[in-house]
């Protein structure tokens, strides 16, 4: 009988603290052979996760007016940039205000161990990629853009223990109303293994490229549940506070500056 592994997966999602340490690191397992326990408690609780994760990315779409900002502030350890998408990937654009962009990513990078005494390098980030419709280069009046993918992914090396994990997972209809499980795919590395993680392969159901649809979620092992609820959501809306954050610490840079250059222009008219 084959089995899941996603540990890796409930690893790379496990707190509202975004770099904290998984309360349990022991193996977790599922069954992908077909279930017949079935339980409306558990897909009720499924369809209100995914109504209030969609919510989120709902709201998420104001994030497009960033791709016409100018950028100056960041949080600690953060880095965005913006760009064409090309398949699943944001590729960065010289001109980081250009309107016809149409991704953007923020990556939050950190250590493994402590900045003291450092084992390695870790980083979480969240991709969104926009429609291609906008035109309007003024942040504050530019509308919200249809979302159409997210992408997340999570990298961790360490060095001492030579343990190295890597982990996507892209929504493909971010805005779909109700169950879309197999638009959700997951891709998993383990110690650069398998070399072709894109791909999918039956035969190695914890590692390269499958489907949430795929991850059981049954009375006894109600597993995508756990891991949309403990991890996916909190991960989705740690990122969607992240890009506001980002709007408005540049928003208020923008403002200070109106009103300097303000000040400076009633000055120059009391001579």
């Amino acid at each position: 009988m084959k089995f899941f592994f996603v540990l890796l997966i409930l690893n790379f999602l496990n707190s509202s603290s975004i770099f904290s340490q998984a309360s349990g690191n022991e193996p977790r397992f599922v069954n992908p052979v077909p279930s017949n326990q079935s339980s409306q408690n558990i897909l009720n609780e499924e369809k209100r996760l995914d109504e209030t994760i969609r919510n989120i990315y709902d709201s998420m779409q104001l994030h497009a007016r960033i791709i016409p900002m100018k950028i100056k502030d960041l949080p600690k350890n953060t880095l965005i940039y913006k760009g064409k998408s090309k398949g699943n990937d944001c590729i960065e654009d010289k001109n980081q205000e250009d309107i016809a962009n149409n991704c953007l990513k923020v990556e939050i990078f950190d250590f493994v161990g402590t900045s003291n005494s450092p084992r390695g390098a870790k980083a979480k980030s969240m991709t969104l990629f926009f429609d291609s419709e906008g035109g309007d280069p003024n942040p504050r009046t530019a509308p919200p853009r249809k979302l159409t993918k997210v992408k997340l992914r999570s990298i961790s090396n360490d060095l001492l223990y030579l343990d190295k994990q890597m982990v996507e997972i892209i929504d493909e209809d971010p805005l779909a109303i109700g169950d879309h499980n197999d638009k959700i795919i997951i891709v998993a590395q383990y110690d650069d293994l398998p070399d072709n993680f894109d791909q999918e392969k039956s035969s190695e159901f914890s590692y390269g490229k499958y489907k949430l649809s795929q991850v059981d979620n049954t009375k006894s092992n109600p597993i995508r549940n756990e891991f949309k609820r403990e991890n996916f959501f909190k991960h989705v809306r740690y990122f969607h506070d992240m890009y506001t954050k980002i709007y408005d610490f540049n928003d208020i840079r923008l403002v200070k500056r109106v009103k300097e250059n303000n000040s400076n222009v009633a000055k120059s008219l009391k001579y």
